[in-house]
């Protein structure tokens, strides 16, 4: 869906109510979710591969989410996932930058909203993203 993301709400019975559309910028990519600002609701977090931004969208807890928020990422963001990267116990995002061969970490701050983006150099055109912690030094890699 161009410029929009959709979302269904479950019945419990395998069934879903009709779609509710949300306008968040153009052509969103593969987005996340997780409780940005600790209130115990879900968020979601989309990048925008046109418009060099991650547009993240407060859960309201009633199916519905607040107005949307942007932070500048690379070009052409296309996967994002949410971590706690520097252990605060605060959700952080990574942003795969396809056509800038980058990876855009934005650090969380509790409260929604996250810190300018520190940028790191990929190999070409990353297409998605994984964390765990590759050499056992508890420590969260990407």
């Amino acid at each position: 869906m161009s410029g929009g993301v959709g979302i269904l709400l479950g019945t419990g019975t395998g069934t879903f109510l009709s779609q509710t559309t949300y306008t968040i910028g153009q052509d969103p990519n593969a987005g996340t979710s997780a409780d940005f600002n600790g209130d115990g609701k879900i968020d979601l977090a989309f990048p925008l591969s046109n418009d060099n931004h991650t547009c993240i969208l407060l859960g309201t807890g009633t199916g519905t989410f607040s107005t949307q928020t942007k932070y500048q990422t690379g070009n052409s963001g296309w996967f994002t996932i949410a971590v706690d990267f520097n252990g605060d116990a605060k959700i952080d995002l990574a942003v795969a930058n396809l056509d800038d061969n980058t990876v855009s970490i934005l650090l969380g701050t509790g409260t929604g909203t996250f810190l300018n983006q520190t940028i790191y150099a990929t190999g070409s055109q990353p297409i998605s993203l994984t964390s765990a912690d590759f050499n056992s030094d508890t420590k969260v890699d990407f």
